[in-house]
């Protein structure tokens, strides 16, 4: 270093001001001719006037990118739970409400019509008072081996009944006998709910005639029965 030069020490207290054009011209032109030669200090003063970066975009871009499928994810999650707990809760009333509890009858009336047709009814063995509705079906069993009634009562037709509105109902039935797998006989029919088991004829047995006033009472029969009060 020349003697009439400026030390480096000197130099890089002044480089700031240096930076900012806040230095008289004579210093100035010391601190050029300074970094025209001085490696150091000329690395300093480049580094205190670069440019700075400008933030990642890309990586912020991903970052809020990735926060959002969180987010959707979550709100996912709790959708799928909220869906499931309400599926949960409607199968749980459902099965409640609406599921049949048995009801025991016993058979009436047993007779073979003009037409072919048997009649029967079945007079509930239990006092339906609070009961406003019975829910019906029938089918082949799956063996298929018999005809099946199903009638019972759900809680929610006890929800909605009056109390003492439905007692003393028979239940008065006209079928049409299905024939067997061999076309020798008919299939029994018989009243099933759930353990319930009620046979109300074989198929087999020789049923009596009808009665005119069966006979009268059955032609006015709605399929698939109908209802007076026997009591």
């Amino acid at each position: 270093m020349k003697h009439h030069e400026l030390p480096c020490y000197l130099v890089e207290d002044l480089l700031p001001l240096y930076a900012d054009h806040l230095v008289a011209p004579q210093t100035e032109a010391d601190i050029q001719a300074h970094l025209s030669h001085c490696k150091s200090c000329t690395l300093k003063y480049q580094s205190m006037t670069a440019p700075l970066e400008p933030p990642k975009q890309a990586d912020d871009a991903g970052g809020i990118q990735f926060l959002k499928k969180e987010r959707r994810m979550e709100r996912r999650k709790i959708f799928a739970a909220v869906v499931c707990c309400l599926v949960l809760f409607l199968g749980v009333f459902y099965w409640i409400a609406f599921r049949q509890q048995a009801f025991h009858f016993q058979v009436d009336n047993l007779y073979q019509l003009a037409d072919g047709s048997i009649y029967f009814e079945l007079v509930p063995s239990d006092k339906e008072d609070a009961i406003n509705g019975i829910s019906y079906h029938e089918q082949i069993s799956q063996n298929p081996s018999r005809c099946e009634i199903q009638m019972g009562y759900s809680l929610l037709s006890l929800w909605q009944s009056q109390t003492g509105t439905s007692n003393g109902r028979i239940y008065c039935f006209v079928r049409t006998p299905e024939p067997n797998a061999d076309g020798t006989g008919y299939l029994p029919v018989y009243y099933t709910q759930g353990s319930s088991q009620l046979l109300i004829w074989d198929g087999e047995e020789k049923l009596p005639d009808a009665p005119d006033t069966v006979e009268q009472y059955a032609a006015s029969t709605l399929s698939p029965f109908s209802i007076r009060n026997g009591f």
